[in-house]
């Protein structure tokens, strides 16, 4: 059986395109061939043409995020306490 190679699949598909889509087809051949390093980098966002966060929402953020690890090791510590109390209890009545 006779295969078709994949340049005539392409050059017999162009044959049927107008002027227009041949265009389009040569500008995206022409896309493939581009380095990425020429591509334009994506456009800043609002925040970071404005500077970034502020710093005062950072600080509330940090300090809240601390505050809650304090918090859960105060109960991870006092969990502990209490079941090595109880441990110690059990030992001793047994």
């Amino acid at each position: 059986m006779y295969s078709i190679s994949p340049h005539q699949k392409l050059l017999e598909a162009i044959t049927n395109l107008s002027d227009q889509k041949i265009s389009l087809v040569l500008q995206f051949i022409s896309s493939l061939e581009t380095p990425v390093s020429n591509y334009q980098t994506p456009p800043k966002t609002v925040l970071e043409r404005m500077g970034g966060y502020p710093k005062f929402l950072l600080i509330n953020v940090i300090t809240s995020l601390i505050s809650d690890i304090i918090k859960k090791l105060q109960i991870s510590i006092t969990l502990g306490r209490f079941s090595s109390l109880i441990s110690i209890r059990y030992l001793i009545n047994n």
